[in-house]
């Protein structure tokens, strides 16, 4: 089992065809998200982070807006499986 950090993260979104987003870090830095991979399961799990809405267009604002914090929490099956010893 690993654990770590996936860094450099930046996200564009689209919701419909009107409202996108864009993610990144604070103040429109790289962002950075927890993950920790069973090396047993093939499993890569991503949990939480230091990202939020840095920019957005169209969108209703009681939905997402700049600002908005954005934690990424996912599950993800590794193929091929890795053996991972070291972030």
């Amino acid at each position: 089992m690993t654990d770590g950090n996936v860094s450099d993260v930046s996200l564009w979104l689209q919701f419909g065809f009107v409202c996108s987003a864009t993610v990144t870090g604070p103040a429109n830095a790289p962002g950075a998200i927890y993950a920790f991979y069973s090396n047993g399961s093939a499993l890569l799990t991503l949990s939480g982070g230091n990202l939020e809405v840095t920019a957005a267009s169209g969108c209703d604002p009681t939905m997402i807006k700049v600002g908005d914090p954005m934690p990424v929490y996912a599950n993800l099956h590794v193929t091929p499986v890795q053996t991972i010893t070291s972030p």
